[in-house]
């Protein structure tokens, strides 16, 4: 008889669980509210999920802004000197270039997963779905890292002109010295 109420129970109380795995962080100006369901409009919204021990926060905001876009208009409100934006700038660039080592190390250890399982699996290596998942893989994360590298030319382009409009100044400053 004890049997027959624990069972229940433990089922409710692992549906529970699973229902509790995913919330919404939902975000308006400075005010931050979490929810079991999905937010209102005008909030912001990031989706919470936890999964084997592992808590993973995506965005699922539809109105994100280009990342250098944003980068460049904080940079701009901040109103700093050119210096201090250059630095700034290769700052995220080696910062998006230490991001793409990580992303190769992930990428190796994914396939090295991946060719563990194949092989304790004794599949060939020739095998279609093997192919297939080493080849999503593979393609995951170049396009991240392809992503990445958009993003460093994209950071240069904007250091580089910065640098051609401050050369000017440089010169006429110097040449203002010399006379």
């Amino acid at each position: 008889m004890a049997k027959l109420t624990i069972v229940p129970f433990l089922s409710l109380l692992l549906l529970s669980a699973q229902a509790s795995a995913q919330v919404y962080k939902c975000i308006k100006d400075d005010k931050i509210v979490f929810s079991q369901t999905s937010c209102p409009k005008d909030y912001r919204e990031r989706e919470i999920t936890f999964a084997k021990g592992l808590t993973f926060e995506t965005s699922n905001d539809k109105s994100q802004k280009d990342k250098l876009v944003s980068l460049v208009d904080f940079l701009k409100s901040q109103n700093m000197g050119k210096e201090k934006m250059l630095e700034m700038i290769s700052t995220e660039i080696s910062r998006i270039q230490q991001e793409n080592d990580y992303f190769d190390l992930l990428k190796d250890s994914d396939l090295k997963r991946l060719e563990r399982h194949r092989y304790w699996q004794e599949e060939n290596q020739s095998d279609a779905a093997y192919a297939k998942a080493q080849l999503g893989i593979k393609q995951h994360y170049n396009g991240l890292v392809s992503d990445n590298l958009l993003m460093i030319v994209r950071l240069e382009n904007y250091r580089d002109e910065l640098l051609a409009h401050s050369i000017p100044s440089q010169d006429s400053a110097s040449n203002a010295q010399r006379n």
